[in-house]
C-alpha cells in the first residue's frame, strides 16, 4: 500500500468526520471533529515519501475504515435514543479515535525508526519498578493501619478502597488497578521468576483484590510452565509463594468474606453478571449497534429484571466487554476482538498468542476495561513496539 492509498484513506476519514459534523446535533460544529482530521493528516506527512505499509499497518487502517463506516451508519440510530447524551458521546468518541489513530501512527513511526531492545526492556523495567514501589507502599500502609490504626488515604482513592473496610491500594486508586498492571506485566513480557517477585505477590495478597488473586494464580501457572529452574528450586520457590500469600491474607480477612459471598457480592454482579442480565432484555438491533460511545447506561431503560435496583445505582458500570458491546455494538466488538487476536498471534505466535489473548479477554470480563481506556490500548501499544523491535528486516513484507 503506497502513499497514494494513504491519501485516499485519510481523505475518507476526513469526509466521515465532516459527515458527522453536518448532522449538527446539539450545535455540533467543525471544531468538534478537528481531532478526527488532524491524525489522518499527520499520517500523510510524517513518514518517507516512498513508504510502503506492512501487513500489520494495513490491518490497523482497515479496522479504522470499517469501524468509521459502521459508526457513521449507527450514529443515526444512536441519536434517536431517548436521553442520548451527545456531549459524553462526542468526548468518548474522540478519545477512542485518538487511541486507535495513535496506534496506526505508532506502527508507521516504528517501521521507519526500528526500536532497539532497550526500548522494550526499559518499558518492562519501568512497569516492574512501579509494581515494586507500590507493593512496598501497600506494606507500609498495612503496618500503619494495624499498629497505629492510621489509614493512609489519598484523594484519588475509590470507595472500594475505603469501604466496608480499609484496603491498602498504594499509589493506585483501588486494588484492582494495581492487579491490572501486574497482569499487564505478566502477559506482555517474558518474565524472569525470582525472589524479587515475592514483594509484589505480597502486595497483591494484602490488597485482597479478586483480580489480584487471579493474577497470582496466573503467575504461579506461568512459573510452573515456563520457569527455567530445576525441580527442587521450583518447589522451594512455590512454597515461598504460598507462604507469602498466606501472610497477606492473614492480615486482611476481608478477602475470605468476599470470596465466600462471591455470587452475592455487588461488585461482582455489576462487573461480570450485569451485562448478561441486561443483554437478554435488548432487541437484536440494539445489541448489534449499541447505544453510542459513553451511553451504555441507556440499556438500563429497557431492563426490568433481577437486581434492577442495584444495576440502576451505577447504570453505566459493566465489564469491559459488556461496555464495548453496549457502547458500539456487537458487530464492532467482534471486529475489534478479531483484530486483537491478530496482533497477539502475530507478535507472540499462534499458540502462546491465543493463550495470552484469552487471558486478556478474561481480565476484561472481570474488570471494567473497555476500549476507551488507556490500559486497553497500552496492551496493544506494547505489542506493536515488540513487533517492530523483533521484526524482520524492512522490505521483506
Amino acid at each position: 500500500m503506497k502513499r497514494g492509498h494513504i491519501l485516499i484513506i485519510s481523505t475518507y476519514l476526513i469526509i466521515l468526520g465532516l459527515l458527522i459534523a453536518n448532522f449538527k446535533i446539539h450545535n455540533t460544529s467543525i471544531s468538534n471533529i478537528i481531532p478526527l482530521i488532524i491524525f489522518p493528516v499527520l499520517l500523510l506527512f510524517l513518514f518517507p515519501r516512498r513508504y510502503i505499509l506492512d501487513k500489520l499497518q494495513v490491518n490497523i487502517l482497515l479496522v479504522i475504515i470499517v469501524l468509521s463506516f459502521l459508526f457513521s451508519i449507527s450514529f443515526v440510530f444512536w441519536v434517536s435514543e431517548p436521553n442520548f447524551n451527545f456531549s459524553t458521546f462526542k468526548n468518548t468518541l474522540l478519545i477512542f479515535y485518538f487511541y486507535i489513530l495513535f496506534l496506526s501512527f505508532l506502527g508507521i513511526f516504528l517501521k521507519s525508526y526500528t526500536p532497539s531492545q532497550i526500548v522494550l526492556s526499559s518499558i518492562k523495567r519501568f512497569i516492574y519498578f512501579l509494581l515494586q514501589i507500590n507493593s512496598i507502599f501497600i506494606l507500609i500502609q498495612l503496618l500503619l493501619f494495624k499498629i497505629f490504626n492510621y489509614e493512609v488515604v489519598f484523594p484519588w482513592y475509590g470507595p472500594s478502597s475505603i469501604w466496608p473496610i480499609f484496603r491498602p491500594s498504594g499509589l493506585f486508586s483501588e486494588p484492582s488497578h494495581f492487579a491490572e498492571f501486574f497482569l499487564l506485566y505478566l502477559i506482555m513480557f517474558d518474565i524472569e521468576f525470582g525472589l524479587k517477585d515475592l514483594i509484589v505477590i505480597l502486595g497483591l495478597a494484602i490488597s485482597t483484590s479478586l483480580l489480584g488473586f487471579f493474577s497470582i494464580f496466573l503467575y504461579i501457572a506461568l512459573f510452573l510452565v515456563r520457569g527455567r529452574k530445576r525441580s527442587k528450586i521450583k518447589l522451594s520457590f512455590l512454597i515461598s509463594l504460598l507462604i507469602i500469600i498466606l501472610i497477606g491474607t492473614f492480615f486482611n480477612q476481608y478477602f475470605f468474606t468476599r470470596l465466600s459471598l462471591l455470587y452475592s457480592d455487588n461488585s461482582f454482579k455489576l462487573r461480570f453478571l450485569k451485562f448478561f442480565y441486561v443483554g437478554r432484555f435488548l432487541d437484536f438491533r440494539r445489541l448489534l449497534i449499541g447505544f453510542g460511545f459513553g451511553n451504555s447506561g441507556l440499556a438500563m431503560e429497557y431492563y426490568h429484571g433481577p437486581y434492577e435496583f442495584l444495576f440502576n445505582q451505577l447504570p453505566s458500570y459493566f465489564s469491559g466487554i459488556g461496555n464495548n458491546v453496549l457502547m458500539a455494538g456487537l458487530l464492532t466488538s467482534i471486529i475489534l476482538e478479531l483484530f486483537i487476536v491478530f496482533i497477539f498471534t502475530k507478535v507472540k505466535g499462534k499458540f502462546w498468542g491465543t493463550f495470552l489473548y484469552f487471558v486478556f479477554l478474561v481480565i476484561r470480563l472481570i474488570a471494567d476495561i473497555n476500549f476507551t481506556m488507556l490500559y486497553f490500548w497500552l496492551v496493544l501499544y506494547i505489542l506493536v513496539i515488540e513487533y517492530y523491535t523483533n521484526s524482520i528486516p524492512k522490505g521483506r513484507e
